[in-house]
């Protein structure tokens, strides 16, 4: 829960904190805008949660496990649990941007999917940053302390992961397009198979799951012993008898 001076507004900065809840799946610690300072400066400091930033114009630095990163309008640059860092504006073209943080139990494995890892903590943004940047807003403007609200922050948390996931997926797709275990799909395509056999073709199947024919039909074999086309064909025999 938030209180009052976990909620801070001035010309040129929006701010929000709320407790860690290490316990959940995901959980939003932090919010805000800021067009920094050329001057800005933030740390040293190790922090407890995730820091995503969203550099919307402008340019900065982030020191942080031994390396210097130049990071620019377009690119998001993150921040780790545990790990020192320190990031400054760029003197001439101070950085504005948004930063969405949080901390939970699957935390690193949704940013991995990301692309987001502390041997990569830079990338670029693959998408508009104006939809980052809209669903900051959106946690900002839900700041009251009403249940509804806490609710929502949570939901616009995983909003803005999805995106990030998304748009590293559609720019990697050979990387990412299949993010659980393949157990996982094939058992998805098993229910799916048994509840909608009649009517069905191989490639519904795939289209329903989210993966493509060529990859559900090389994991279905390989557990099964058998293609999903012919186990498909001999369970419709099975329930005609």
């Amino acid at each position: 829960m938030l209180d009052e001076k976990n909620y801070r507004v001035d010309a040129n900065f929006r701010w929000l904190g709320s407790r860690m809840k290490e316990t959940e799946e995901l959980c939003l610690t932090v919010c805000g805008i800021e067009r920094c300072r050329p001057d800005k400066t933030f740390g040293p400091i190790i922090r407890d949660d995730y820091h995503v930033h969203m550099v919307l114009h402008g340019k900065g630095y982030l020191k942080m496990n031994g390396k210097t990163y130049t990071v620019t309008d377009g690119q998001i640059f993150t921040t780790f649990p545990d790990v020192e860092v320190y990031y400054y504006s760029d003197p001439k073209d101070p950085w504005y941007y948004t930063w969405i943080s949080f901390g939970g139990i699957r935390a690193a494995y949704f940013l991995e999917k990301a692309g987001i890892t502390l041997e990569h903590p830079v990338r670029d943004a693959y998408m508009d940053s104006g939809a980052f940047l809209n669903i900051a807003e959106k946690i900002l403007n839900h700041h009251e302390l009403i249940i509804e609200n806490e609710l929502l922050r949570t939901s616009f948390l995983y909003e803005a992961i999805a995106l990030l996931v998304k748009s590293y997926s559609e720019q990697h797709p050979r990387k990412n397009l299949n993010s659980y275990p393949s157990d996982v799909y094939v058992n998805s395509a098993l229910d799916y198979i048994h509840r909608n056999y009649a009517r069905i073709q191989v490639s519904d199947v795939a289209k329903h799951i989210g993966i493509s024919r060529y990859y559900l039909s090389r994991i279905f074999k390989n557990k099964m012993n058998i293609s999903p086309q012919t186990y498909l064909l001999n369970y419709r025999l099975e329930q005609a008898g």
